[in-house]
């Protein structure tokens, strides 16, 4: 047994003097290493939003699986956008998904984003939010988003006495 990489070239050439080679089986095993692979249920999420003063966003998810991971999946997250593994909590900058056996535990993982609170009145649209893992291809989410002005609270009505 020889283990080799790249290309292997077999010549087998018949003589003469080696007469009972058609009762032989040649046999040549290949092992080829499987590609890390990430998958998302989305490729962008729209719709988040709140008053100014009284964010963050409602919730929005997707989901993430994997295949033949050699590492575990790192979700990261724009600058006005956050990402969670649960929902209600644990909101920040990134996530990390860990792997069992090349997938990815618990797949298809449910990932929670929302925008973030204390922003500025804006819109804050085709952010990139990545999922990536070692060797596999990241994959990105766009998101858009946008914090309104807030509600009037009082009467506005000017009256100039003279």
């Amino acid at each position: 047994t020889q283990e080799v990489s790249g290309s292997v070239t077999c010549v087998v050439t018949a003589s003469a003097s080696w007469k009972k080679f058609t009762n032989n089986t040649i046999e040549i095993k290949a092992a080829v290493a499987a590609t890390p692979t990430l998958t998302v249920s989305e490729t962008a999420l729209s719709g988040f939003t709140y008053e100014e003063g009284s964010g963050p966003s409602s919730e929005q998810t997707f989901t993430v699986s994997g295949d033949d991971l050699t590492a575990n999946a790192q979700i990261t997250a724009p600058t006005n956008y956050e990402v969670s593994l649960s929902s209600g909590s644990g909101f920040g900058g990134t996530a990390s998904i860990g792997r069992s056996g090349g997938d990815l535990v618990s797949e298809p993982r449910t990932v929670y984003v929302r925008l973030k609170t204390s922003l500025s009145e804006a819109n804050y649209n085709s952010e990139t939010l990545t999922i990536a893992s070692t060797d596999a291809t990241t994959l990105s989410i766009t998101l858009n988003g946008s914090v309104t002005a807030a509600a009037s609270t009082g009467n506005n009505d000017f009256f100039l006495m003279m």
